[in-house]
Parts: structure tokens; sequence; C-alpha cells
């Protein structure tokens, strides 16, 4: 077998791969003299069918079947040998190859078109500025915070009388036209939360009510959540997507949530580990959960500036004519034309990441992840900060054990992993440029982003 490459372009190539019949007889005599010896074949004892009728059924199928292996094989190991980085995989260029005639033919020639790796030329340093964007907390936020946890760590009371947020405990019967009860109609007791209803026109209707009273509506018009309805009323969701009915709702009892006071009681309920004893000083713990929050949101952020400006910076060119027919002839799903062109600069982008992500691995072992930093991360999980005793051990190794076995848990675990170590890499490199917005500014600059 002779292989030769050709360059057709600065990051493209075609392999010509000439074989002759001596490349695959010897393979082609052994796998036949196997198949003649377990074949049965309807006149001849198992193992004595002539090698001329077993050459009429096989040879040609195994003939193509060899040749296919070595195509696979001498490829790939020629890629080696001569240190050929390719993008995607060789594609077969049937134009140049022409008609394979197994009867006729005995020497075949096959022609691969390759996509070349481009090379990339990339250092993390200040010279590339890139904007990390701190989002600030503001008191309003902080207020929504406080307001939450009162709600939260509150009781719940009878009252006499509904208002706005009250929960209801009512009987529901149907009605028919006329508004009176449907005999044999949907009848049920629940809860019905104020919150729950939509139209303010039916809200209005239960407040001020008291124990006893009786309010008709629509549940479906007024509510318009099947979900929410089928369960209140104790009925299929397809059902309550068809109701068009009135019900008499009749209020057996209102309960309402009573905040919590704010004091040291509600602080160290909320915080055990702080020394917190007033509201400034509460105010101040939530300002710092608030900002861990905040951080995640600005440094997936960040990340995605360097990944742009890194990949900017490399300035390198990938061969788009032949990825898209790789895309094509590869792809599990089958995608259009139109389709591809569509998401071609998506992919474009995600394939020169791939590769400057690649250099980067070598040129900052830091970002590497290995096994053991997979289950010491899912072990530090567990412990949460406990002495570990032999007995804990061996649970926990048991624990990670099964964890590790399944893929998509570790393949999750080792991105999480290397999403932090990126972000620190890049941090501990790059020159940053900080601004600071409010997390509606923030998020209004985000969604601009991905408008473009």
């Amino acid at each position: 077998m002779l292989i030769t490459k050709e360059n057709t372009g600065t990051l493209t190539a075609t392999l010509k791969i000439e074989i002759v019949e001596a490349d695959y007889s010897e393979k082609v005599e052994k796998q036949l003299q196997d198949y003649r010896r377990k074949a049965n074949i309807p006149g001849f004892r198992v193992g004595k069918v002539p090698m001329g009728i077993v050459k009429k059924m096989y040879e040609k199928a195994v003939i193509g079947e060899e040749i296919n292996t070595m195509l696979s094989e001498k490829i790939g190991e020629y890629l080696m040998e001569e240190k050929i980085d390719v993008i995607g995989n060789p594609l077969p260029n049937l134009e140049k190859t022409g008609t394979i005639d197994l009867d006729h033919m005995k020497d075949f020639t096959y022609y691969f078109d390759l996509g070349l790796k481009p090379e990339v030329n990339i250092t993390l340093d200040d010279s590339i500025e890139v904007e990390y964007t701190k989002i600030k907390v503001e008191e309003s936020q902080v207020d929504e915070y406080i307001a939450d946890v009162l709600k939260r760590n509150g009781t719940t009371i009878d009252v006499e009388a509904v208002e706005e947020g009250d929960l209801l405990n009512c009987d529901f019967a149907q009605l028919d036209e006329e508004g009176n009860i449907l005999e044999g109609g949907i009848q049920n007791t629940a809860s019905l939360s104020l919150e729950e209803i939509q139209l303010k026109t039916i809200k209005k209707k239960f407040i001020g009510k008291r124990v006893g009273a009786i309010v008709k509506f629509d549940p479906m018009n007024a509510i318009k959540n099947a979900t929410d309805v089928a369960a209140m009323l104790n009925i299929e969701k397809e059902v309550a997507e068809g109701l068009k009915s009135e019900f008499a709702t009749t209020i057996n009892g209102i309960t309402r949530r009573q905040n919590a006071e704010l004091n040291e009681e509600l602080y160290k309920k909320v915080y055990p580990q702080d020394e917190i004893n007033t509201e400034e000083e509460l105010r101040e713990r939530i300002k710092k959960d608030v900002a861990v929050s905040y951080s995640a949101e600005s440094d997936r952020h960040f990340v995605n500036n360097c990944i742009d400006a890194v990949i900017e910076k490399a300035d390198m060119e990938l061969p788009k004519d032949f990825l898209k027919r790789w895309i094509m002839e590869t792809n599990e799903e089958e995608i259009t034309e139109d389709q591809l062109e569509l998401q071609m600069d998506s992919f474009i982008k995600s394939m020169k990441w791939n590769l400057i992500e690649s250099e980067l691995m070598n040129a900052h072992p830091e970002l590497k992840i290995s096994q053991d930093d997979i289950r010491n991360h899912i072990k530090g999980l567990f412990m949460g900060g406990q002495e570990e005793t032999e007995e804990m051990k061996e649970r926990i190794d048991m624990i990670i054990g099964n964890l590790m076995q399944n893929q998509d848990q570790v393949k999750s675990i080792y991105d999480q992993l290397f999403e932090q170590r990126l972000i620190s890499t890049f941090k501990n490199n790059v020159k940053i440029k900080e601004k600071e917005l409010s997390y509606d500014e923030f998020v209004e600059m985000i969604s601009k982003t991905y408008e473009k």
C-alpha cells in the first residue's frame, strides 16, 4: 500500500491511497478458508464445500470489508507517523476515486480529503484586556430579601375577613347555566390562594368576604392555569383545559401568613454560624450572600468575554468549506445547507475555542482535571467539614465509587471544576478592566449580547 499527500489549500490536503492485490490477498484467503470450514450449504458436508463456491458466494464482500479495514487503519497510522493534525475525519473523495469494481479490479486507488488543524499561537498575558462586570448590591434588593425572610419564618394565623395574599379553605360546586348547583357536577374541598387568581376583577370578589360567604367564579378564566385548577378541583388536567363553568365557592376558613419579627432570635435562625445583633449587621451579611451569588454570574460573563478575546487574538483560520462538508456528511441528524449556514459561525467559534483550549491546557497544567480531583470534590460535598471516621470513610468511598460509574455525573463535575480553574487562570493572567452595573443593567447588557 502506498499513501501520498497533496496539499490542496492552506488548510486542506488530499491523500492518495494505492492498494494492490498483494496488500489484501493473504487476509482475504484466510477469511475465505475460515468461511469454508464453517459453511453449512445443502449438498455438502460441513468443511467440504469447494473453495470455488465459497469464493463465488463471499469473496467480493470479504475483499470489500478487508479494504475498508485497511483504509481505516493505514490512514490513521499514516497521519500519526507523519504528525499530521486534522480537524474532523478524512472524507472520501468519490469524484477522484471513481467507480470501484470488485468483480473485475484487483488494484484500487482511493482519495480522501483532509481538513488540517491551523497552528495555534496564544499566550495569556496583559496584552489581552477583558472587561469584568461587577454587579452592585442595592438596598432595595436587601429589602426584598429581608421581606422574604420575614415571610418564610412567619406563622400562619386564622383571620375573619379576606385580604390580599390570604389562603382560603373552600368548598367548590359546579353550577349549571342557570346558576344552580349542577347535579352530578364537579365538587371538591380544597385550598385557594388569592395569589393564584390572575383576574383582578375576580380577586376583588373575595376581598373582604368572611367565613361562610359564597363567591361565584369561573376557575379557568380566573386562574388561567390548567394544572392548578385540576389540583384544586381534583380533576384531570385535560378536563380542566376544557372547563368553562362557574363554581359556587363557599369559604370555610381564612388563614394568613404573619411575618416574623426582626430580632436577634430571627438573626440566629437565619445565620446560626454568625454573631448578628442588629438589623444593620443583618443587612451587611445579606449583602455578602447576594454579592457571592452575583459574582458567579459576573464570572460566567467574564469567561465568555475572555474566550472572545483569545479567539480574536489567536486570529486563526479554519477550512470552512471542508468543515461544512464534514458536518453534512457525518451529522447524525439530517441538516439542510440553509440550517447549517445559520449555525456555521457558532460552530466555527466553538471549534476555534476547542483548539485554543487544548493549547492553554498544555501551557497551564493547573487547568487539567484528574480523576483524583473529581473524587476529592465529591468527597468534599459529602464531608461538609466533618471529621472523617473509618465508618464514614468506607461509606463515602462506596458513594464515590458509584458516582464515578455515572459518566454524565463525572462529566458534569469535570465541567464545573474546569470552569472554576479557567476563571482563576484568566483572572491571574489577563488584564482586567472592571466596571460596575446594577443587576437590572447587567441583565439588559446580557440580553443585548445574545440578541447580536
